[in-house]
Formats: C-alpha cells, sequence, structure tokens
C-alpha cells in the first residue's frame, strides 16, 4: 500500500489513487469538495472521518466548533451529523489527574476514572455482518456524534451500520469536556435527554448522484477567469508556450452519477484514529492500542475488495479486551487477589511446615537405630 498526501486544491484527486482518506477536514473550499465529490462519482471509495467538533489534548482538553465544509454535501447524499457529542455509560477510561491529601499533605497521582465521551463499543454495538467491525471484537471511538441516514434519499444504495453506541448512551451540545466527579460521581457528566443507541459509523454502496449535477464545474470558472487574464497579455505569445498552456489545463466537465461501485464510509469522530486520541486509551490500558488502525485498515480493504486478511486482522493481544467495571466491583476484586495471595503464601508455610516436621521424624528414627 503506497500513500499519497493530497490537498485537493487543484479539484482533482491524483490520477493514480484508488481511495480517498479524508481525515478531520477544516473548512474545505469548493475545488477540494468538487475533487471529493468526482472521484466519488468515478466509482471510487472515500473514506470520510469528520465531526462538527475539533478537540484539543495538549495540556488540558479544549473543545470547539468545526466546520468542515462537507456538511451540504453530506446532506445531499442523505447523510447527517448532529452538532452534539455521544456520551455512553459503557465506556474506556481516561486519565485524570487528582489530589489525594496524606497527613496534611496533598499528593498529585494520576488515576484512570470512567469517560464517556469514549464510548467502549463491543457486541451488538460492532456489526457482526460485515467485514471491517466483525474481527474487531472492541474499539473505543472517541468524542462521536451521532449519524443520521435519510432513508428515502438512500433507498436504492446499500446502507450498512457499522458502530452503534450503547442504548443507554444520550448526547449533549456542551463543550466543557472536563469529567466532575465530585459533582457526578458514576459518569463525571450530567445526564440529559432520551437515552438510546445512536448510529456512529456507516457505509454506504450504490449509485451516488452528483452534488454539482446540473451546476457549472468550479474548475470551469477558474479557467474562465484564467482566459479573462491571458487576453490581456501579449499577442506575440509563442506557439509553443500556447500548446504547454493548453496541455495543462484542467477537465472543467461534471460527472453527474456514479457507478454501482461507489463506497462512501462515515465515521463521526475527528480524533478516533489521530495519535493524541490512540496515546490515550494506551495509557488507559497499559499497552498500545491498535484498534482503530485496524479498522481504519479493515476499512480501506473492504474498499478496495482486498478482503482476504479481514477475518484475521484484530485478532491481536487486544482482541479479547476485558469489560470495563465500576470502582467498587475492581475494589472487591482486588482484595479477592489479595486474599488469594496470601492464602497462597499461608499454603506454601504450612507445606514446608509439613515437609520439615516429616524430615526431623526421619532423622529421628534413623538416630534411634544407631
Amino acid at each position: 500500500m503506497r500513500i499519497k498526501e493530497s490537498d485537493l486544491k487543484s479539484g482533482q484527486a491524483p490520477e493514480d489513487a484508488d481511495l480517498l482518506l479524508v481525515l478531520a477536514p477544516r473548512e474545505l473550499d469548493e475545488n477540494q469538495r468538487f475533487a471529493i465529490d468526482q472521484f466519488l462519482m468515478q466509482g471510487g471509495s472515500v473514506v470520510l472521518a469528520t465531526s462538527p467538533f475539533d478537540v484539543q489534548t495538549s495540556g488540558s482538553l479544549n473543545a470547539s466548533k468545526q466546520d468542515s465544509g462537507l456538511k451540504e454535501w453530506l446532506e445531499h447524499h442523505g447523510i447527517s451529523i448532529h452538532e452534539t457529542m455521544v456520551l455512553d455509560p459503557q465506556n474506556a477510561a481516561l486519565p485524570v489527574p487528582t489530589e489525594r491529601y496524606i497527613g496534611g499533605l496533598a499528593l498529585r497521582e494520576i488515576r484512570m476514572l470512567p469517560y464517556p465521551h469514549f464510548p467502549d463499543l463491543r457486541g451488538d454495538s460492532l456489526n457482526p455482518d460485515n467485514p471491517i467491525t466483525a474481527s474487531l471484537g472492541q474499539l473505543t471511538l472517541n468524542w462521536a456524534s451521532p449519524i443520521q441516514v435519510d432513508t428515502e434519499k438512500n433507498q436504492e444504495r446499500k446502507v450498512i451500520e457499522l458502530l452503534h453506541s450503547s442504548e443507554n448512551s444520550w448526547t449533549s451540545d456542551s463543550l466543557n469536556l472536563v469529567p466532575d466527579y465530585r459533582a457526578h460521581p458514576d459518569t463525571g457528566f450530567s445526564v440529559s435527554g432520551k437515552r438510546k443507541s445512536q448510529l456512529l459509523a456507516v457505509a454506504i454502496e450504490g449509485r451516488f448522484d452528483s452534488f454539482y449535477k446540473d451546476k457549472e464545474s468550479p474548475l470551469a470558472m477558474v479557467e474562465e477567469s484564467d482566459d479573462a487574464s491571458n487576453d490581456s497579455e501579449a499577442d506575440g505569445e509563442s506557439a509553443d508556450k500556447k500548446e504547454e498552456k493548453e496541455a495543462e489545463q484542467r477537465i472543467t466537465g461534471v460527472i453527474e452519477r456514479s457507478p454501482e461501485s461507489a463506497r462512501l464510509i462515515l465515521v463521526s469522530s475527528n480524533t478516533f484514529a489521530s495519535d493524541a486520541a490512540i496515546d490515550l486509551a494506551s495509557q488507559g490500558l497499559n499497552t498500545l492500542y491498535t484498534k482503530p488502525l485496524a479498522f481504519m485498515q479493515n476499512a480501506i480493504d473492504w474498499s478496495l475488495e482486498d478482503r482476504g486478511l479481514l477475518a484475521l486482522r484484530g485478532r491481536t493481544q487486544l482482541a479479547r479486551t476485558l469489560d470495563p467495571m465500576p470502582d467498587g466491583e475492581q475494589r472487591i476484586w482486588e482484595w479477592v487477589n489479595y486474599g488469594l495471595a496470601v492464602l497462597g503464601l499461608l499454603a506454601v508455610w504450612g507445606w514446608r511446615r509439613k515437609v520439615a516436621a516429616a524430615d526431623k521424624q526421619h532423622y529421628d528414627t534413623v538416630l534411634a537405630e544407631v
């Protein structure tokens, strides 16, 4: 696999691209949106990870609204992302700095506490019938937003719901991402609205109509402005230079409909596969957490019809990640482990005493015979 970076500002995707991977787009202009649209219309696959929120993890947790530039384009295809974030009581832990007082001295320590903005997806939350998610076993999705699919606009296309939050999850439009465990001991955040499962990732396959159907291409408008500026130049330009300019002209037509092979995969999170989010999840597990990368690799293989290893990928050291437990249950198991360790030591001590007594009795018998 060869990865090539492109800002798409030319209005065209690279000619040798098999798949377009768009991660955390920010304020895409008309040319960039046109490049994504036409790549999909050519029958290509677009994997898109976007959310209305940008989260910064350096120093402290800060969230702000973010415009991807693709809202209208997605709504044209019958997909909308709500401007809220999903919070789930079934979640992964977040390393939170806390203070503990011992003898009047304040000691600062890092504790792993439940964080509802990190939904812990497993079981029915992962689509078992699709190879992208079937072999994952577990996935943590960071700061995700709910997706809504217009069934009427997508009735002729195949819609595959990949990821869901749990039935007890809720949504919030608050930009405050710092948990308050004093006010809300169980979750760190207030619970509002109706609790229900939320769609967090979807794959759509089939024929798409271009967002620019019956519209003038943005590249055509650029060409017209270029022609106007060229007319003002001197007429003594050589024929060779004119031929070079004609060769450099961009395609200005619009492909209005895609073939059946077109695929669009949407994950409603800007950060779930970022280094910062993976580092946070890895701290909670004390090992490198690679499930988001496995999800992206599976999505790429599925899009490119390279599905031979999909059933195997994801069955790594984290394939059987334990279910999160509340603090009370964790303390119970902790004391059970301590008790088992003490019982084990007592058993070894008793066995050694028994062996020593048997050896003494044997020696006493030998000495008596002498």
